[in-house]
């Protein structure tokens, strides 16, 4: 599961880079080392639709997003996005409608406001939630983003589910972005629930990243709960990433509370004319808890044609 949930990370990572008109599939490779179809998409003109290969060879419809542009004046822009998935078994499932309204409030002010609306089977729209982003200027290179996450409640209003609180800084080729989440407790109060804190930095063709993840542990306090380190290094046509992922649990050791490797990513991107080639690699601790990695294992491939990515400067 997991490796399928990395795969689907590469694919979406790509598929959000996605500009103009461009085609993706995406590959997994089997116990024997075979490439076999996964995945495909396309993007023309603010349509990007996505399907999965099926036993048969053939390919099942997964979702269908249409973005287009409803305004843009005084500084408001207002953009919709309609959401058609289908369930595996080929059922159409019910319509799903964003707006996002960005609004610049001058100065490094800005408000985003995401409301989604979700239908029923007979075609009736609810708005179903709505997020509300505040961004406003700290110091003199930072910034603070709070975030509301309001959703209907038992008698149909709307009450806030999870607020969000994080601060950005910027330096040369440095980066930080600290961010807190609350969620309401028993009294209707927000505590503390979980910390995301992520730091960049950039040295002539590598950059390094560190991604901390802390939980709210049963005593209360805050505690580290996974860290990503990943090293992106810049080659001749492309560049390469490797991340070390750190738990506390692996696979084949057993549960001690300090962090410990779960596996190794590797992410090599080849950019040419015709577009872009991201190919996933994984390692995993070694089942006799030696605590060495076993060997590489190709887990995905993902072939873009097209303006896949927009040009460098």
């Amino acid at each position: 599961m997991d490796v399928m949930k990395s795969a689907i990370a590469v694919l979406f990572a790509l598929t959000i880079a996605l500009w103009g008109q461009s085609e993706s599939r995406t590959y997994v490779f089997d116990s024997e080392g075979r490439r076999v179809p996964w995945t495909s998409s396309s993007s023309s003109n603010g349509v990007t639709g996505a399907s999965v290969e099926t036993l048969n060879g053939r390919k099942a419809p997964l979702e269908n997003v249409e973005e287009r542009l409803i305004s843009q004046q005084d500084g408001v822009k207002t953009v919709e996005r309609l959401i058609r998935r289908v369930a595996p078994d080929g059922t159409k499932l019910p319509p799903e409608r964003e707006v996002i309204e960005t609004t610049d409030l001058g100065g490094g002010r800005q408000t985003v406001t995401k409301t989604v609306y979700r239908g029923d089977f007979n075609g009736r729209m609810a708005q179903a939630e709505r997020v509300v982003e505040q961004t406003a200027p700290a110091g003199t290179s930072g910034a603070t983003v709070t975030t509301l996450i309001d959703r209907p409640s038992i008698n149909g209003s709307f009450q806030t589910v999870e607020k969000r609180e994080a601060r950005i800084t910027t330096g040369e080729n440095r980066s930080e972005r600290d961010e807190t989440s609350y969620l309401p407790d028993a009294n209707g109060r927000f505590a503390e629930a979980s910390r995301v804190v992520e730091r960049m930095s950039k040295s002539g063709g590598k950059t390094l990243k560190q991604v901390d993840e802390f939980e709210t542990a049963l005593t209360g306090r805050m505690t580290l709960s996974k860290q990503v380190v990943s090293t992106t290094t810049e080659t001749a046509g492309g560049e390469v990433t490797v991340s070390d992922v750190y738990g506390t649990a692996a696979a084949g050791r057993p549960e001690t509370g300090q962090l410990q490797i779960r596996e190794r990513r590797v992410v090599e991107k080849a950019i040419g004319a015709g577009g872009v080639t991201e190919t996933l690699s994984v390692q995993r601790p070694a089942v006799d808890g030696s605590g060495q990695l076993g060997e590489l294992r190709k887990i995905s491939e993902t072939v873009c044609t097209g303006k896949c990515a927009p040009p460098k400067p």
